[in-house]
């Protein structure tokens, strides 16, 4: 019994939180980042003394957004599977993107500009934001790393460089889908992938 109300409580305060997040998200996107913290407690039908439990400042919660929805989509499509090959985790970056399956889509647009405005103003968001893209950069590496171990990627490339490299593409992507840029994601998928597959040996020599 007494296990059973301690989890009720842990999950009440989940949802508490999830849903000032989801209102601080909706607010920020209507209203601009100085969004009022009383309407964002009214739309997730909480006090401020609520909002206090769980966020200890405006920056906060912001910190809690970014990692809420950027965070979910590094969890997403990046999986922590072992072994997944490369052409699964592009495969999947881009049906994400094309699908409008993401947290914010098709309402990113906007949520991406309000996002670069905050992390310009503060720097607590920079290095929250900064954290992502490296454990991006990480996931990706070792990506990479077990697709050369397994020859399916380029064993010349330095994986390092190469999950860098690729989650530069990614948010290129991102950004271009987000000021509406038409972009034919086939083709790209397929160049992509040709460039990083190991050769095979040529049968004829």
């Amino acid at each position: 019994m007494r296990e059973r109300r301690r989890r009720e409580r842990a999950e009440a305060k989940r949802q508490t939180r999830q849903a000032l997040l989801e209102a601080g998200l909706e607010e920020i996107i209507e209203h601009g980042l100085d969004a009022s913290l009383d309407a964002i407690c009214a739309r997730a039908g909480y006090t401020r003394g609520a909002f206090y439990v769980h966020f200890k400042s405006r920056e906060d919660l912001l910190v809690g957004i970014t990692e809420w929805v950027l965070g979910g989509i590094v969890e997403t499509l990046l999986a922590q599977e072992s072994h997944e090959d490369l052409a699964t985790t592009v495969e999947r970056f881009l049906n994400g993107l094309e699908s409008g399956t993401w947290p914010l889509m098709p309402r990113i647009r906007i949520a991406t500009i309000r996002l670069m405005d905050a992390i310009n103003r503060w720097p607590v968001l920079r290095q929250s934001f900064d954290a992502l893209i490296v454990r991006a950069m990480d996931r990706l590496t070792k990506t990479v790393s077990e697709g050369q171990q397994r020859s399916l990627i380029r064993r010349d490339l330095d994986p390092v460089r190469l999950g860098q490299l690729l989650t530069t593409l990614a948010m290129g992507t991102i950004m271009l889908h987000n000021v509406g840029v038409p972009l034919d994601l086939d083709p790209r998928r397929s160049v992509l992938l040709q460039m990083l597959a190991e050769p095979k040996p040529d049968a004829s020599r």
